[in-house]
């Protein structure tokens, strides 16, 4: 397991700088920073602001965000199957289906630097910009839902097929490190 997550962090530590390499190359070739770098009037007042960059990825504020869900779903071969839940409060929920280590309902307590760790995350990859589908033209793939909601707004993301941003796997490998970070305890299902 301790290769795994050194293999998560490794590829979200590698999809995070190679979005800062696009970011910067973004704005490099951006027209309106390009055009200020021949400019021999480079006053501040002729050099776009920072916001002059920013979407509503940037405005969306990681403080509001109270819960993270991930879910993948069953596919033709054996894919895990499985939901958890990531709360605000630190509660969180496993439940595990198929092709996993842990089968049924678990619970379990998440440190509040992970979860702001993720907010932070989603905030910075712009999840509330991403559109709600993402599927491919091949059959039998595996799907991925995300879900976050921030404030009295729940943002879905259903990838089929992986066909989503790299930046929404990223998201998606950062849950499944946290998940694997979390002191689980299997919910004993009482008898009636």
């Amino acid at each position: 397991m301790k290769n795994f997550i050194t293999k998560s962090v490794v590829a979200v530590v590698t999809f995070m700088i190679g979005v800062a390499v696009a970011t910067v190359g973004f704005v490099f070739l951006s027209p309106n920073y390009s055009s200020h770098l021949s400019d021999k009037n480079n006053t501040p007042e002729s050099v776009p602001a920072a916001s002059a960059f920013e979407d509503k990825a940037t405005s969306l504020d990681e403080n509001q965000i109270t819960e993270i869900s991930l879910e993948r779903k069953e596919c033709f071969g054996d894919c895990p199957v499985y939901k958890v839940v990531l709360r605000k409060d630190g509660t969180a929920i496993y439940t595990g289906m198929k092709y996993v280590r842990r089968i049924g309902e678990y619970r379990g307590k998440s440190d509040d630097y992970y979860f702001a760790t993720l907010a932070r995350l989603i905030k910075s990859q712009g999840y509330f910009t991403l559109k709600n589908n993402y599927s491919s033209a091949w059959s039998d793939q595996d799907t991925v839902v995300t879900s976050v909601v921030n404030g009295s707004e729940r943002k879905t993301i259903e990838n089929y097929g992986n066909e989503a941003p790299i930046k929404l796997w990223g998201i998606d490998m950062a849950i499944d490190a946290v998940v694997e970070r979390i002191s689980w305890e299997r919910v004993k299902i009482s008898k009636s």
